[in-house]
C-alpha cells in the first residue's frame, strides 16, 4: 500500500471512530438527561404536611415536629413560591403571587432564615441584619431579610416586604403598596387613612387616623 492511500485509509478509519464515538456520546448524555429529568423534576421539594427530615427538602423550608414525626410545615407569605425557585438577580427570579394578587413586582425568595418567601424589594436598598430591621426600615409588618449575594447593596442583604406589600393605618403607601385595612384608604400624603364615615375611630385616639383629621364621636367612624 503507497503511502497516499494509507493516508486516506488512516483518516477514513480515525473519521469512523470519532463519529462513531461522538455518537455514542450523544446517546448517553441523551440517556442521562431522560433518567434525570427536566430541572423541575430535578428540584422536585415536599409540599406542606409531608413527612421531612430537614428544612431543605421542604417548599416551605420549614421542617418542623417530633423526631421522626417531623412534616413540611407553612412559611410567612409564600404564596406560590418554593425554596427551590431561583432568587435574586433581576433576571433570576420568579414571579410568584399570594392568594388571587399577583404582581410583576413580587418574586420568589429565599430568607436568611432559609424560608420561601413571595415579595417585592420596593425599588429600594434596604440593608439588614435580620427580620425586625426590615420591618422597621420598610415600616411594613412581615418584611424580610435576604442574603443576595447577586445585590449591590451593603453586605448584599437587603430588606424584601410580603406581597401583595399593604401598609397598616399611619404607614406610607403608593408606588403598589395599598393599604392593608379595607377601612383605609391612601391619602393625599402617601400614608393610609381612614375613610370618612367607614373607618372607625374613638375618643382615645380621635381623628389622627382620619385622612379628614376629625372623628365623629356620636357614630364612631371618620367624620
Amino acid at each position: 500500500m503507497d503511502s497516499g492511500r494509507f493516508d486516506t485509509w488512516t483518516m477514513t478509519f480515525s473519521a469512523r471512530h470519532i463519529s462513531r464515538r461522538l455518537t455514542l456520546g450523544g446517546v448517553v448524555v441523551g440517556a442521562l438527561g431522560a433518567l434525570v429529568g427536566p430541572a423541575s423534576v430535578r428540584a422536585a421539594c415536599l409540599p406542606n404536611g409531608q413527612k421531612c427530615k430537614h428544612d431543605t427538602s421542604c417548599c416551605s423550608g420549614a421542617c418542623a415536629g417530633r423526631k421522626h414525626r417531623k412534616k413540611c410545615k407553612a412559611a410567612p407569605n409564600r404564596g406560590t413560591c418554593t425554596t427551590k425557585d431561583p432568587s435574586c438577580g433581576v433576571t433570576y427570579t420568579t414571579v410568584c403571587r399570594v392568594g388571587s394578587d399577583s404582581s410583576d413586582d413580587c418574586r420568589c425568595y429565599v430568607t436568611t432564615s432559609g424560608r420561601s418567601f413571595c415579595g417585592s424589594t420596593l425599588g429600594g436598598c434596604f440593608g439588614c441584619a435580620d427580620d425586625a430591621a426590615c420591618e422597621e426600615a420598610l415600616q411594613l409588618s412581615g418584611s424580610t431579610c435576604i442574603d443576595c449575594p447577586t445585590s449591590f447593596c451593603a453586605d448584599h442583604k437587603l430588606c424584601v416586604a410580603p406581597c401583595p406589600p399593604c401598609a397598616n393605618s399611619g404607614q406610607p403607601c403608593g408606588n403598589g403598596v395599598t393599604c392593608c385595612k379595607a377601612s383605609d384608604t391612601c391619602g393625599d400624603a402617601s400614608v393610609c387613612c381612614g375613610i370618612s364615615g367607614v373607618a372607625p375611630c374613638g375618643r382615645a385616639t380621635g381623628g389622627a387616623s382620619c385622612c379628614s383629621g376629625a372623628c365623629d364621636f356620636t357614630k364612631e367612624v371618620c367624620a
